[in-house]
């Protein structure tokens, strides 16, 4: 049976009723990935620490941005044609990037940016 949700929060109260609150969620590489979904999931997981969440990827994209106005210019057609002008960036890769992953989540990665996470 085919469930639609009109909000995204809807849909993650329907799946914690639903599967539990010990969740582990497999992504698609890279691009792909449903990422307000996963968003959503994960932040109702950093507000209830009741909740068990793994997410489980190959790839964890982030939009590329420059440092220098060089650099923003050189990447802007790159990124726009690649990921769009509204790609939604996953929350959770700056909580990796930080090791601020809270004690009830956990992010298995078996392939990173090189370099991008070696003190995470």
């Amino acid at each position: 049976m085919t469930i639609h949700f009109n909000k995204i929060s809807d849909c993650v109260q329907n799946l914690i009723s639903s599967a539990g609150k010990d969740l582990i969620i497999g992504t698609p590489l890279g691009i792909g990935k449903p990422n307000p979904l996963i968003n959503e999931i994960w932040q109702k997981a950093t507000t209830d620490s009741s909740i068990n969440l793994e997410i489980c990827t190959a790839l964890s994209l982030q939009v590329p941005v420059g440092k220098s106005l060089f650099e923003k210019r050189f990447l802007k057609p790159f990124t726009d044609r690649l990921f769009g002008e509204n790609y939604p960036q996953l929350e959770y890769i700056n909580d990796v990037a930080r090791d601020k992953v809270p004690e009830n989540m956990k992010v298995t990665e078996f392939y990173m940016q090189s370099g991008k996470m070696l003190k995470s």
